[in-house]
């Protein structure tokens, strides 16, 4: 699983794992085994935070995991919030929590926002 999700994606840090895991999600329907072990290949992966439950913008309830990074050159807090029943993904956020740079946005700023149905 951790060599799938590294295909074309920048892997070595822990933003770019989440990156890799928002967009499979995309156009993939995963299995209870493969959602098993893309749980387990995220668990191995340095600077992961578990953050409780928290609500998606759709008002789902699911379990979040952050990591900070500065994956794409900004300093953000990436956010993955999964099913805690069924391991699927419901929501992915990147959220500035600095200078937004070039993008003239105020810090805390979510950029990205993506509602998995």
């Amino acid at each position: 699983m951790k060599r799938w999700l590294a295909e074309g994606y920048e892997t070595s840090s822990p933003g770019g794992t989440f990156d890799s895991v928002s967009e499979r999600f995309l156009d993939r329907h995963f299995s209870p085994s493969q959602r098993a072990a893309l749980l387990r290949a995220l668990k191995d992966t340095r600077g992961i935070r578990y953050r409780g439950n928290a609500e998606d913008r759709a008002g789902r309830v699911g379990a979040a995991f952050t990591v900070g990074s500065r994956y794409g050159g900004l300093p953000k807090e990436q956010t993955l919030l999964f099913d805690p029943r069924s391991g699927n993904l419901l929501a992915y956020e990147e959220e500035i929590t600095d200078d937004g740079g070039k993008l003239n946005v105020k810090s805390p700023a979510v950029v990205l926002c993506i509602t998995y149905l």
